[in-house]
């Protein structure tokens, strides 16, 4: 484990194309991710704040708009299920990345 597909965007939309709308919780959690180009090597990150619709995670590389992965876990574990995601968005800030994903399920 490491600690730290593409999908067009003109893709239809999913009803949570837009997480902005969502309620977001502020929090000091990690979320495991398996990607789907390496899905026998989950990767963890720290979480910035969660919604319905996504999270906003941090990396010390910048991760590609449209990969794709699942979430295998959360730390502390605490109501987990498993979701598809995609990376929205990725921006450097102050020498880290933060990257914006999408809950797909």
């Amino acid at each position: 484990m490491l600690h730290d597909q593409s999908m067009s965007r003109t893709s239809p939309a999913t009803g949570l194309d837009n997480r902005r709308n969502d309620p977001r919780l502020e929090t000091d959690r990690e979320v495991l991710i398996a990607w789907h180009h390496a899905p026998d090597q989950g990767v963890r990150y720290g979480v910035v704040n969660e919604s319905q619709g996504g999270c906003l995670i941090t990396s010390t590389v910048p991760l590609i708009e449209g990969m794709t992965g699942t979430v295998l876990g959360r730390i502390p574990t605490k109501g987990h299920r498993y979701s598809a995601l995609v990376v929205a968005w990725s921006r450097p800030v102050d020498g880290t990345w933060h990257v914006g994903l999408r809950y797909l399920s």
